[in-house]
């Protein structure tokens, strides 16, 4: 999916579904719709850009607003795409050009 029109047509559509007042509607855009933009997104190289700015001001409206719910299930839709930001940082050429063959995986600091 490379079609970056019908992209931004989902991402304001999911920004629409957050907002909604039925819980049903924004916790099915937290768990189903936004995992699927944020990949997309990753593949356009959107994310950070676009759909993570875009969530970012949409927070700090919400703050001014006095929002509290809508500011809880804004936060929980960042912290749904920390993951795939991650994938955005360790996919950079940088970091991808040090991975070696027989390099240590990172251990377990539980």
């Amino acid at each position: 999916m490379a079609d970056t029109d019908k992209y931004t047509q989902c991402e304001e559509l999911t920004l629409i579904a957050l907002q909604d007042s039925a819980t049903a509607v924004a916790d099915s855009a937290v768990h189903i719709l936004l995992p699927i933009l944020a990949q997309w997104s990753l593949t356009l190289h959107y994310l950070q850009d676009k759909l993570l700015t875009r969530l970012l001001i949409s927070l700090h409206a919400a703050l001014k607003r006095n929002g509290g719910g809508a500011s809880v299930l804004l936060l929980s839709a960042i912290r749904s795409l920390l993951p795939y930001l991650v994938i955005s940082v360790a996919s950079v050429e940088i970091v991808t050009s040090r991975i070696q063959p027989g390099l240590p995986l990172a251990e377990s600091r539980s």
